[in-house]
Formats: structure tokens, sequence, C-alpha cells
């Protein structure tokens, strides 16, 4: 299953509530629209104030990774410590690093918090290849999964998710 899962000309979309299969060249969208949502829902509820950062690192995974999956499909193995908490936050870092002093820690804590909230939804998805995400890389190569979605119920759900989503921000606006 591994190996089709990285030679083959489909790769897998981590995102949403759930993966999904993408052939070369498809679109990914519903999936960053679903970790979006999420954090416009969390933005609203917490009042966070620097939101576009929270919800950059709400897709930044996939940003980091899916392009190298669309392009070169199997570079999988070489990705996939992307969505690794220990890598995720070095990149949330060197981010950071890219504004002034005064705001970098309130920057590095929006990023990581999106970025946490990614791997949050991510790992309540089922997996199509049983060995996709490593949370404890570089130290280990454990794996684990809540097992609760499969990536087409997650694209099911997007019409109640953006429905959702909108009459969140509409009742909590100030």
């Amino acid at each position: 299953m591994v190996d089709w899962c990285v030679s083959s000309s489909c790769f897998v979309a981590a995102g949403g509530i759930g993966y999904s299969v993408v052939r070369s060249g498809e679109s990914a969208m519903p999936d960053l629209v679903t970790h979006l949502c999420a954090a416009q829902v969390i933005r609203r509820l917490l009042r966070l104030r620097l939101f576009p950062l929270f919800a950059l690192g709400a897709v930044l995974p996939d940003l980091l990774s899916r392009p190298a999956h669309i392009l070169f499909p199997g570079t999988a193995p070489f990705v996939v410590a992307f969505h690794s908490p220990v890598v995720l936050l070095l990149c949330c870092l060197l981010a950071s690093l890219l504004f002034a002093r005064p705001i970098r820690r309130a920057c590095l804590g929006y990023l990581a918090a999106g970025s946490a909230l990614h791997l949050a939804l991510d790992v309540m998805q089922k997996q199509i290849c049983p060995v996709y995400y490593y949370w404890l890389f570089p130290f280990s190569r454990w794996t684990w999964d809540a097992d609760l979605f499969w990536p087409e119920q997650a694209l099911l759900l997007l019409p109640v998710t953006i429905a959702v989503t909108a009459l969140v921000t509409v009742l909590t606006r100030d």
C-alpha cells in the first residue's frame, strides 16, 4: 500500500478533516478551505488579533508540501516532514524572523497555533497511506491517527463547513 501511495501518479493532499486523492494537476482547494474555515471559527470565538498569521499557519503544512506533490508526485517521502510538529515549529520560527523584533514572538505564536490547528484537524482523518504523518520526526517515525473520517466525507461536508463558518462569523461580529 505504501509503495502505491509513493510511486503512483496520484498523490495524497492533506487537509481539512480528510485526505483527497488527487491526480497530478487537480486542485486540493476544498481541503485548504476547510482549514481556513476552522481558523476563521477559532478566530471569531477567541477574538484573535493577528488572524492573517493564524490563517497562514493553518494552511502552512500544505503550502510547504503540496506544491511538490503536484509538480513531482513521487516526492511524498521527502516532504512528509512538513506535517510534523518539530519541522513545522522550525518553519514558523524562521518565518517569524521576517517580522520586526517587537512582534516576532506574537507572530511565532500565531503561526505555530495555526499549524497546530492544521495538525489537529489532520489527525482526525483516516489515512490512505498507513504511515503518512510522523508525529515525532526527526526523532521517531511513530505515526498515529484517530481515523474518524474518510476524505470524501470532508469534501461532502464542505458546504456545511462553509455555512457554519459564515453563521459563526455573523453571530460574533463586534
